[in-house]
């Protein structure tokens, strides 16, 4: 008991330089992450709303934990957990034992602590996952930019090229048989996913997974037609549009030829 005794007031007066350090690398951890969101919904908050409710600014940040404090160690001893027990916890387990004040009286404390560092892991994946968002939504305008420019390039060319076959027909005389039509229908044509396509595909409850294995032209279409992947035929739906697609650009290629 004396040697127990001597040891928690060891710990209480050599663990003050290790607390300090500690708060210190937490405030600038949280200072730092407070002030890129700050910066990121002020950015998102000057947008105008084109579409859909406004990005929600309130923000849920999961704990965070470096090491066990001398001060948390004291507190658990305290909540009648033993050393052994103290060495086998995590950062995070020490911090939300504390925080939430379960004792080792209580028989289900591992599966309690267990089941909040789960729901710290729910929150951390939630912020990245918004983050990701915002990031796609401002990073993605340099991006949409330059496939834009593509697209109206490739468009142009194709039109100029387009109206000077037609004007080349209109001036030859009418032999026998209909005149060649002079309308034409355009396929669609997609380089990229953007990450506007990308983030209205989330928002239609694509996974990331299924996103990652569609095709550009797959995209554009899924986002043109409003097919969610709540549609069980979605597959078979986006399949169809695509062939009909290619058969637009087969039909425009034998009538340029």
């Amino acid at each position: 008991q004396s040697e127990q005794q001597q040891h928690d007031e060891t710990t209480q007066v050599a663990g003050a330089e290790e607390d300090k350090l500690y708060n210190e690398q937490i405030e600038n951890a949280v200072v730092e992450q407070s002030v890129q969101r700050i910066s990121k919904v002020d950015d998102i908050d000057n947008e105008e709303e084109e579409s859909g409710p406004k990005i929600e600014t309130s923000r849920t940040i999961a704990r965070v934990a470096f090491m066990i404090t001398s001060q948390q160690k004291h507190t658990l001893r305290d909540m009648q957990y033993t050393n052994r027990e103290i060495k086998g916890l995590k950062p995070l387990e020490a911090l939300l034992l504390v925080e939430h004040g379960i004792s080792a009286h209580e028989i289900d404390w591992k599966s309690k602590v267990a089941k909040l560092v789960r729901q710290e892991e729910e929150i951390s994946d939630q912020s990245e996952q918004q983050q990701h968002d915002e990031t796609t939504q401002v990073a993605g305008a340099e991006e949409d930019k330059l496939y834009n420019e593509q697209i109206e390039n490739a468009v142009v060319e194709q039109s100029v090229q387009r109206i000077s076959k037609v004007d080349d027909i209109d001036n030859e005389e009418e032999e026998s048989g209909p005149k060649i039509e002079t309308s034409r229908t355009i396929a669609r044509v997609a380089f990229m996913i953007t990450s506007q396509q990308k983030h209205t595909l989330r928002d239609m409850q694509y996974t990331n997974r299924e996103i990652k294995g569609l095709k550009p032209l797959e995209a554009l279409l899924l986002v043109e037609h409003g097919i969610s992947a709540h549609e069980i035929d979605w597959k078979s739906k986006v399949a169809k549009l695509v062939r009909q697609e290619e058969e637009i650009s087969d039909q425009s290629e034998q009538q340029q030829h």
